[in-house]
C-alpha cells in the first residue's frame, strides 16, 4: 500500500524592485489650456507627448522634437506615433455631414494631412493605439445602438497605404474592453479585459516590424 503524503506549501514574499526617481524636476513646462505645469526630468520613465485642451475649442496638442507643444486640431483626440513623425487625430464629434467615421493623419515634418474612412454609422472607432514601428494604427469599434455601448471589433489603418481594414469579432462586451497591439513584436491584436479575464489574442495583424 502506497503511503499518503501530505504536501507542504512554503510561502515567501518577494519585494518588488523600486525605481529610482529624481526628487526634483529638471524642467518645468506650462501646459496650455489645462492650467497646469509639467515637471520633467530626463530620467523619467514616461513622457507627455500629446493631450487635449480642456477649455474653449478643446484644442489638440502634440509635442514636436524640439520639446514644445504644437496645436494640430480641435475636438480631436491626438496620438503621436512612436517616432514622432505622424499624429493621428480621432474626431470626438462623429458623423459631421457623413455617415462614415474617419481618422485624420498629419505629418509633423511636412505638414501633409490625409483622412482615412473606417466604419459606417451606427459603428464608430475610438481608443487608438499605434504599432511599435508607427506603420499602423489600431482602433476599437463600438456599436452605439447597443445600450450600454459594446466593443464589437477593431480597425487597423495602414498609414503608408492609407487604407483601413475592419475586423469583426465574435467576442463582444462593454466599452471597458478595448483592443490594442501586443507588447511583443509579433504583430498580434489583443483584447484587453478586466484584470480577472486577462488578455485574449484575437487575430494576427502584420505590422511590418
Amino acid at each position: 500500500m502506497t503511503p499518503t503524503v501530505t504536501p507542504t506549501v512554503a510561502s515567501s514574499q518577494t519585494a518588488a524592485p523600486r525605481d529610482e526617481v529624481e526628487e526634483k524636476a529638471a524642467a518645468d513646462l506650462e501646459i496650455k489650456d489645462i492650467d497646469g505645469v509639467l515637471h520633467e526630468h530626463p530620467g523619467d520613465a514616461m513622457r507627455l507627448v500629446s493631450y487635449l485642451g480642456a477649455s474653449g475649442d478643446f484644442t489638440s496638442y502634440v509635442r514636436e522634437k524640439s520639446g514644445a507643444f504644437k496645436a494640430v486640431g480641435k475636438y480631436e483626440q491626438p496620438l503621436l506615433s512612436p517616432a514622432g513623425e505622424w499624429v493621428a487625430l480621432n474626431p470626438l464629434i462623429k458623423f459631421q455631414g457623413t455617415d462614415t467615421d474617419q481618422v485624420k493623419f498629419t505629418s509633423l515634418t511636412t505638414g501633409e494631412s490625409f483622412v482615412v474612412s473606417t466604419v459606417k454609422k451606427p459603428l464608430n472607432t475610438m481608443r487608438p493605439f499605434w504599432s511599435r514601428d508607427g506603420s499602423k494604427l489600431l482602433l476599437s469599434v463600438y456599436d452605439t445602438d447597443k445600450k450600454p455601448e459594446l466593443v464589437v471589433g477593431f480597425v487597423v489603418v495602414d498609414v503608408a497605404a492609407r487604407k483601413a481594414v475592419h475586423v469583426k469579432t465574435e467576442y463582444a462586451d462593454d466599452a471597458t474592453l478595448v483592443h490594442t497591439f501586443a507588447p511583443r513584436r509579433d504583430g498580434r491584436a489583443h483584447l484587453l479585459g478586466r484584470p480577472a479575464e486577462g488578455h485574449r489574442v484575437l487575430r494576427h495583424v502584420r505590422t511590418g516590424e
